[in-house]
């Protein structure tokens, strides 16, 4: 519990004669407690101005309205901020939450949200991010050490109705601490062949 934040909440004795009693030391008990997260509403309010003489025209470089631009958002027309955002991507890759578990807690702080709704906006944030995963990647494949391993999963081909045998790959750059996930139709010939990331990395490129 190192580092984190102290409450402390001091119990004296009830009645207590402060004048025949000094005190001589004290004892600790220490609890890990935990206060529920919570959503709020960020309103960035843009006040758009005109000129007051409907009858004047604007000067060179002046517009009849004017108004701030709008501050760049992780997602256009999303109602998912920043930090909500980033929540979901943490809940779901760091600890494993399904969206549909994430959805009953975002409805116990208050907020519900539809299933269609949080995957349309993930498939957005997946896009967003697809900059950093290449970057990433670009990084891991430039190292003189890669370790690099195969992953068997079963997925359900909407076609045959059937789960078929797809592969999943990690690439990982030891001395960068950097590791990527690739998958690519779930088939070998357009996955990254370890054996080829030893020999040749430009392959894998």
């Amino acid at each position: 519990m190192e580092g984190l934040p102290v409450v402390e909440v001091i119990i004296e004795p009830e009645n207590l004669d402060r004048n025949r009693y000094v005190r001589i030391g004290e004892e600790h008990t220490k609890t890990l407690e935990f206060e529920p997260g919570k959503l709020y509403v960020k309103d960035r309010i843009r006040p758009r101005y005109a000129l007051k003489d409907k009858l004047e025209l604007p000067r060179e470089g002046e517009k009849t309205v004017v108004i701030a631009p709008l501050p760049l958002l992780p997602l256009y027309k999303c109602m998912f901020g920043s930090t909500l955002a980033a929540e979901l991507l943490i809940q779901k890759y760091t600890y494993h939450i399904p969206f549909h578990r994430q959805l009953r807690q975002l409805k116990d702080l208050g907020v519900i949200l539809s299933e269609s709704t949080v995957n349309g906006c993930f498939s957005r944030l997946g896009e967003a991010l697809r900059p950093l995963y290449g970057r990433v990647r670009e990084i891991v494949l430039s190292s003189g050490y890669i370790q690099a391993d195969e992953t068997v999963l079963p997925v359900i081909s909407k076609d045959k109705h059937k789960a078929e045998k797809e592969y999943l790959w990690v690439a990982r750059s030891v001395l960068d601490r950097m590791h990527f996930f690739h998958y690519e139709l779930g088939d070998r010939k357009y996955s990254v062949n370890p054996v080829k990331c030893v020999k040749n990395i430009h392959l894998c490129m």
